[in-house]
């Protein structure tokens, strides 16, 4: 691959900067050197914006409203091996939350503010909207052991271990503030 230097610290594919470059005029200040740094933070911005464009969209995060903000981060990072990032704090609204990471992607933002309503859905059954989230362990043997450990430490079990049929193995468990959590092995 032929790589483009904007500056010294702009590098960036040939193929991305010729695509974000295709306007006339972006070309000629670039190629006459007036205006150098702006001109390459513009082209850096075309290019990013370029490079974005081709990328495949994820879910970043999960958000849930808690009650007991600290203790439901607890069972994440007991059970799940979560990692915390620091508490965020809006003294305006009164609003807290934490972002937990796990070995992947995806983050589970646990929110709590005075004044959100509880929920009517009974976390036994069924309803329309979000219902569950799967939290990936590595193997069958980890869904039998993280179900078992919390099945004796008083936790819910919604749904015994097993394959599903479209080949997965799973179980599922209630939170503390009742939402259903798979416990999944690919």
């Amino acid at each position: 691959m032929n790589y483009v230097d904007l500056n010294e610290t702009s590098i960036i594919p040939e193929a991305l900067f010729k695509e974000a470059t295709t306007q006339n005029e972006t070309k000629r200040k670039f190629h006459r050197g007036n205006n150098r740094n702006k001109t390459v933070k513009h082209i850096h911005k075309l290019c990013v914006r370029e490079f974005n464009k081709n990328k495949r969209m994820k879910i970043t995060h999960i958000a849930i409203w808690v009650n007991d903000l600290d203790g439901m981060r607890n069972f994440y990072m007991h059970y799940f091996d979560a990692s915390s990032g620091d508490a965020y704090y809006n003294h305006t609204k009164d609003f807290r939350s934490y972002f937990l990471t796990f070995d992947g992607e995806c983050q589970l933002e646990l929110m709590q503010m005075p004044g959100i309503p509880q929920t009517k859905n009974d976390p036994k059954k069924q309803f329309t909207g979000l219902i569950h989230f799967a939290i990936e362990t590595g193997s069958k043997q980890r869904v039998d052991e993280l179900t078992g450990k919390l099945r004796s430490d008083g936790f819910r079990i919604v749904r015994e271990p097993s394959t599903t049929g479209d080949g997965f193995y799973e179980s599922a468990v209630l939170d503390p503030e009742g939402n259903r959590v798979e416990i999944m092995s690919l």
